[in-house]
């Protein structure tokens, strides 16, 4: 109580010592003016708690505006930046925003493409996510391989209880084995390629380029992104296995996707303020700046793939022969089921619900 009521004193003295102004621009180059409305995102605080808002004219506690709009009624600025004094539709009080804290936190919506009638995507109903799992069974599906050549791999990765239940007793291991196989089957069989998938993925940026307005979406080595993206990894999994077990060891398939159209958009075209706002923002004190960015990635599958150029036995110690995968590690057996990119969006924000930089 005593910490809430100095915040609240202290919120006071800087409004009454400060200067009134009809609009500020903050160190990111945002400007705000008053009467203007604009988007609160999420807080940023224990239980999506606001930072960056503190009480100026109530008492009671700051209730959870998530995603509320606001209008600015007065901006008073002090010696560090300037508090924007707020009212949204959802209470009766005003309160004292930080903007530039409110900036750093991310907890404004500062892109006009999300502004109001798109804040809402919090409940969205997205596309399937694209994941390992998945990506295995349409491996299976598309490579016309054998299903049972990799059922004690499925069996082990994504029916672990089951794997460890029969793994002793070579009757029920046979049975679960053959049972796996026709589970894959049917599985694979109901994969519509149709369907619109999506990755979410973070990238860097690189730098900006101000012949064409845009950055490149960089990958292993900072290089422009190629394409490739490995969702499921290899490595081999030594179990306690009796010689009646087919072999001690379970080799794990790596699968990589290859976006075949990845030219049309590796690449972010974003307005020069916009640009210029970005990197300030993620600029530190020491003057390094993160340029990460967040991806949401529509795809759809092709019904093809690539297999490996070499496959190398485990026994093998040349490492230097072995495919590499996006980013940098070995890996036995690579292949790459093909897709094509259907639209991306790159977000600012770490949630991918606001602030977006970029959409094709």
């Amino acid at each position: 109580m005593k910490k809430s009521l100095f915040a609240i004193l202290f919120a006071h003295s800087l409004l009454v010592s400060s200067q009134n102004d009809s609009e500020y621009t903050a160190f990111d180059g945002s400007k705000f003016k008053v009467g203007d409305t604009i988007q609160l995102g999420l807080g940023s605080g224990y239980n999506q708690k606001f930072i960056s808002i503190e009480q100026a004219e109530s008492n009671t506690d700051i209730m959870n505006y998530s995603y509320s709009p606001a209008i600015i009624k007065k901006i008073q600025r002090y010696d560090k930046g300037a508090y924007l004094k707020i009212k949204t539709p959802y209470s009766f009080f005003n309160y004292a925003l930080n903007i530039d804290k409110a900036i750093q936190l991310n907890e404004i919506v500062l892109s006009k493409n999300d502004f109001i009638q798109n804040i809402k995507r919090k409940n969205e109903k997205r596309p399937e996510t694209f994941n390992d799992s998945l990506a295995f069974l349409y491996f299976l599906k598309v490579s016309k391989d054998s299903v049972k050549k990799y059922t004690k791999e499925y069996l082990y990765l994504y029916e672990k209880a089951k794997f460890d239940e029969i793994r002793l007793d070579e009757f029920e291991y046979k049975k679960g084995l053959k049972d796996a196989q026709n589970r894959i089957i049917t599985k694979y069989n109901q994969i519509d390629t149709s369907q619109i998938r999506v990755l979410y993925l973070f990238f860097t940026l690189s730098d900006y380029n101000f012949d064409n307005s845009t950055f490149d979406l960089l990958g292993i080595d900072n290089k422009k992104w190629e394409g490739n993206f490995q969702i499921k990894s290899s490595y081999s999994y030594k179990g306690e296995f009796s010689e009646h077990k087919d072999g001690l060891i379970i080799d794990k398939t790596a699968i990589a996707i290859k976006f075949t159209n990845v030219s049309d958009f590796n690449i972010v075209k974003v307005d020069e303020n916009v640009a210029n706002s970005f990197i300030k923002r993620r600029k530190n004190e020491s003057g390094e700046i993160d340029r990460t960015v967040y991806l949401q990635i529509y795809f759809k599958l092709k019904n093809e793939y690539t297999p490996p150029a070499k496959q190398i036995s485990n026994s093998k110690n040349n490492f230097n022969d072995r495919p590499k995968n996006m980013w940098g590690s070995e890996s036995d057996i690579l292949y790459k089921i093909n897709a094509e990119i259907k639209s991306i969006k790159v977000y600012d924000n770490k949630l991918q619900l606001y602030n977006l930089l970029y959409t094709k």
